[in-house]
């Protein structure tokens, strides 16, 4: 195995994506020669609702966000961390884009070939059920996603936002947020101002302490409590 084959095995098992542990010696290779990492600055698309699907990206630095398009607002359906994949549903889709994507943050991918992946789908049914669960997962997240925008008061929506980003993204209770509050908003569909409103509400409860942009979550089961009541 060369280099670059040990490189991108490593990181794959670091950021726990055991799909890849699936292939093939033979197969890994094929990844490797079909795939290239590529930099994208905070702001910048990854991929466009509607788009050719020509690759599927493995996010390996960065937050991503991921969202639908419309002509009035933006639904963002989730924020995706390093391990996770962009672009999984158009494989059997068309290989079109169901969703938009963009750099929350400076963030690294892999962009693999979407016919390279695709074959090694069907030709390895270990790794091709791992690639069923990951979707599932996704699903059901996205359901998630659209109950708590539909059926929470502001509280519980913005109490859900920090706790995803508190135990799915930074896996820390005190962690330092990468986003500013206008896009802590966007995320829980609420203005700027009603974000700082319900902070400082939290803050004078002891729920949480924000010192510019660094957050500590101090009573995690009364957020939690926020955000199931809703």
């Amino acid at each position: 195995m060369n280099e670059r084959q040990k490189t991108s095995c490593m990181v794959c098992k670091e950021l726990n994506r055991p799909c890849v542990e699936k292939l093939t010696m033979d197969q890994v290779e094929t990844l490797n020669v079909n795939r290239a990492e590529v930099n994208f600055k905070k702001g910048e698309v990854l991929c466009k609702q509607g788009a050719f699907a020509s690759h599927i990206m493995f996010i390996r630095e960065g937050l991503v966000k991921v969202y639908l398009e419309n002509e009035n607002k933006n639904l963002i359906l989730k924020v995706k961390s390093p391990g996770y994949y962009i672009g999984l549903n158009s494989l059997f889709r068309g290989n079109v884009f169901t969703y938009s994507a963009s750099a929350f943050i400076d963030t690294k991918v892999c962009m693999i070939d979407s016919e390279t992946f695709k074959n090694m789908i069907l030709e390895n049914a270990t790794f091709g059920a791992e690639i069923i669960r990951i979707l599932n997962k996704s699903i059901v997240q996205t359901y998630d996603r659209l109950y708590n925008l539909t059926q929470k008061h502001l509280h519980g929506r913005l109490a859900d936002i920090i706790l995803c980003l508190s135990e799915h993204i930074h896996h820390d209770h005190n962690f330092q947020m990468q986003i500013t509050r206008k896009e802590l908003g966007e995320l829980a569909s609420m203005a700027t101002e009603s974000v700082i409103r319900i902070l400082k509400e939290f803050k004078e409860e002891g729920i949480v302490t924000l010192n510019g942009r660094r957050l500590e979550i101090h009573k995690p089961e009364r957020l939690r409590q926020i955000s199931e009541l809703g």
